[in-house]
């Protein structure tokens, strides 16, 4: 697989899970997820770990905690997955 098709799977990976993208970026990542064992290790992985936090966490953080993380991801979202 092409590094840079990795690279923006990864990236993209937690909007993914969240299902906060747009329909074509989804569509070329699941694409790219099926042709890529490493990248579809690293997503299921982070399903796993977000269901297991989910379980775990039983308080609903603060409206202003998940704006500012959404914040920070959002600036900083080119940097993950290198």
């Amino acid at each position: 697989m092409g590094k840079q098709n990795c690279q923006d799977s990864l990236a993209h990976v937690y909007f993914y899970l969240d299902d906060e993208i747009g329909r074509l970026r989804k569509a070329r990542i699941k694409r790219h997820l099926k042709k890529c064992p490493p990248c579809m290790g690293a997503f299921s992985f982070e399903s796993r770990l977000k269901a297991i936090v989910r379980e775990r966490v039983r308080e609903e953080p603060q409206p202003e905690v998940m704006d500012r993380l959404r914040a920070f991801l959002k600036e900083n979202e080119s940097g993950f997955g290198n």
